[in-house]
């Protein structure tokens, strides 16, 4: 589980973050995050909540999110 929601986090998503491929909670909500959600993301096969919302990244959803099968809930609202 990795929650940093509501901490003023600044800058891109790391790439390195697809190596968390145990993780099954992911949550930055509430930042001022830049940039997409990179593709080694959608490495994170045991993810099964994600959520994004107000952290103002741009982009669009890649098609790999498909990778994410055990996915539940995702949650991207208010992003640019």
């Amino acid at each position: 589980r990795f929650d940093a929601s509501y901490n003023d986090l600044t800058g891109a998503l790391p790439t390195t973050i697809g190596g968390l491929t145990s993780l099954v909670h992911f949550n930055v909500h509430n930042n001022d995050l830049t940039g997409a959600i990179p593709e080694e993301f959608y490495n994170m096969e045991s993810l099964a909540y994600l959520k994004l919302g107000r952290s103002d990244l741009s982009g669009t959803i890649s098609s790999l999110v498909g990778r994410l099968s055990n996915l539940e809930r995702l949650l991207i609202s208010d992003n640019l």
